[in-house]
């Protein structure tokens, strides 16, 4: 007999009103209401309102509690089991009384017996976090007249915002080192129209930067070609079913039919579980029968141990292998927390593993989870390494945003390996700082490096950056001898209208290396909508991640920013953002 998830009634109803909005079927939205993976969901008017939306058979000790459900059993979405069987991996709702015992977590299990003695005392247990990722310095400011060049890879990850948005709704205390200005203003939709008859399209403005008194931001958006010839989609779903993602079942699988309900008759899937090992669910399923992917999903079960990431990434590359069509598009889904304690483990091992594996062409979608556990380094150098991308979910919101509404975004590639280069004109700068993309700024000698693997690009995909700049007196000019760039003066250039020049360096689907320049000239990027969100946004960044530029800023001027922006514009622009007022709101009021 299956296990059973008991499930807040009301939350239970969101849940089918959840996949009738991705446009399956009533009855189609029951089945995937009723079940998740391998559990059995009932409604229950005495289990609380989940808004963790986290799942797990849990345990009694307050620690376990924490460590899988967020805030103990009331929080967790589940009623206490009768039975008080203090077993890692026991169904404490199972109606077949059946014990399972994990040999293997992905938490070590040494913390678990001081938290029982603890509990045991009446002390409060420790906090368990083993969530890892990048610290990096924020940028220096530069000087155009010998910093002549910021270069840097195109942002289109998200992760980081959708972490702290999820975070202050649920009160928890953020680590700055997982605060990404750029994912920060990346994680907006901004007005850029989209290129006709180029790969990119850039947008400029400039505003008055609110935090550092004579200052100025600078605002550069670069919206990518709409695909409109859409080849067919060959994706593996590479499921994480290792002990660590059971807390994460019904968000893991909400976002598996979010990319199922875009798959069409010309569409094949193919689902990989792996844990100890990996199990093939099904191989190359044609997505003519909805009902049937439906079927593949639900046939997923967890299997509670280690997580062998590598052989689960080595049997899926091996298998889309085997399916590859060069006409198609070929990419593999991997759903997971990133904790691989199992074979390759370590950052740089599985850099150097996925860009083996990167040059079979096949494409890599991360789809990260957990909050005291993820390993959001090991994401990171899975989807910049492996011509990927990589969002965050932590919530249906996320996955609508990210996954659903992002489809085309997500799927369909247009460009690999995106470097961007910004040369300010230093007869118009004296100083300028990138705001964020700290551990994303390469070097010349990166730039000129066809087989440096950074981020991709996807179908109509935007990726922007604020640069926080002072202008050069006018009436005490430079001549910019010094300069050696596009703005040396020596050279025979008109080039005296132009503010800067931004270079994008990329391989097109194909693997041809080019590049495109775009200028921007002085007199066309004064003001805009985009970069007073952006600005805010910036802001949100640096002031959580207590930045040493955040210059006035504080968590009082944070509000006044949102409300004056909120104010100037549009109804489409105003709309959008009045989405992150809340997570605004408790951040303030914090």
């Amino acid at each position: 007999m299956s296990e059973t998830i008991f499930m807040n009634q009301k939350q239970f109803a969101e849940l089918k009103s959840f996949y009738l909005s991705l446009g399956f079927s009533e009855k189609q939205a029951e089945r995937l209401q009723k079940k998740v993976f391998n559990y059995t969901v009932q409604p229950d008017e005495k289990t609380p309102y989940n808004e963790n939306w986290s799942f797990y058979p849990q345990r009694e000790t307050g620690f376990m509690n924490r460590f899988f459900g967020g805030a103990g059993s009331t929080a967790s979405g589940m009623r206490k089991a009768k039975s008080s069987a203090p077993m890692m991996g026991m169904s404490m709702n199972n109606t077949s009384a059946r014990a399972s015992v994990s040999y293997c977590m992905a938490a070590p299990s040494a913390p678990f017996a001081e938290a029982d003695e603890c509990a045991e005392d009446g002390m409060e247990a420790p906090e368990f976090n083993t969530a890892e990722t990048h610290a990096a310095d924020d940028l220096p400011e530069m000087d155009p007249m010998t910093d002549t060049e910021v270069i840097f890879s195109a942002n289109v990850n998200n992760a980081s915002w959708s972490y702290v948005r999820n975070s202050v709704k649920r009160g928890r205390k953020i680590d700055s080192s997982f605060v990404r200005a750029e994912e920060m203003i990346n994680s907006f939709d901004y007005d850029i129209s989209a290129p006709k008859d180029k790969t990119f399209a850039v947008s400029a403005q400039t505003i008055p930067c609110p935090w550092s008194n004579g200052a100025e931001l600078l605002f550069v958006g670069i919206k990518g070609a709409e695909t409109t010839d859409k080849k067919p989609n060959h994706l593996v779903f590479l499921v994480d079913v290792s002990g660590s993602m059971q807390d994460e079942v019904v968000l893991e699988q909400m976002a598996i039919m979010s990319l199922v309900s875009k798959l069409g008759k010309d569409d094949t899937m193919s689902v990989i579980t792996y844990s100890n090992n990996t199990k093939t669910i099904i191989r190359n399923l044609k997505c003519t029968d909805t009902d049937k992917c439906i079927d593949a999903v639900l046939n997923i079960h967890f299997d509670n141990g280690c997580t062998y990431g590598s052989e689960g990434l080595t049997n899926a590359y091996d298998m889309l292998s085997e399916f590859k069509d060069n006409s198609a598009n070929n990419r593999i889904f991997i759903f997971t927390d990133g904790d691989f304690n199992f074979g390759i483990s370590s950052e740089g091992g599985l850099a150097n593993f996925i860009k083996e594996k990167k040059k079979s062409g096949i494409y890599l979608s991360v789809v990260g989870y957990g909050m005291r556990n993820f390993k959001d380094n090991h994401m990171e150098a899975l989807s910049r390494n492996g011509n990927g991308n990589y969002c965050f979910v932590g919530s249906p919101e996320d996955i609508r945003e990210r996954l659903f509404k992002q489809f085309d975004a997500t799927v369909y590639s247009i460009a690999k390996d995106v470097k961007i280069k910004v040369e300010m004109n230093p007869e118009y700068v004296s100083g300028y700082r990138l705001i964020g993309y700290n551990a994303r700024k390469l070097t010349r000698q990166d730039f000129d490096d066809t087989e440096k693997a950074v981020d991709g690009f996807g179908s109509g995909q935007i990726s922007a950056a604020l640069i926080e700049f002072t202008r050069r007196n006018t009436d005490n000019g430079s001549d910019g001898s010094e300069a050696g760039s596009r703005y040396t003066k020596t050279e025979s250039k008109n080039i005296s209208d132009e503010f800067a020049a931004v270079t994008i360096r990329f391989k097109t689907p194909e693997d041809i290396n080019t590049e495109q320049l775009e200028v921007i000239k002085a007199n066309d990027i004064s003001g805009g909508s985009n970069a007073e969100i952006a600005a805010v946004l910036a802001a949100f960044g640096l002031d959580m991640s207590d930045s040493k530029y955040k210059g006035v800023l504080t968590k009082e001027k944070l509000g006044i920013m949102l409300i004056d922006c909120l104010n100037a514009v549009n109804d489409d622009a105003k709309k959008n953002l009045i989405a992150y007022a809340g997570v605004f709101e408790k951040y303030i009021n914090s």
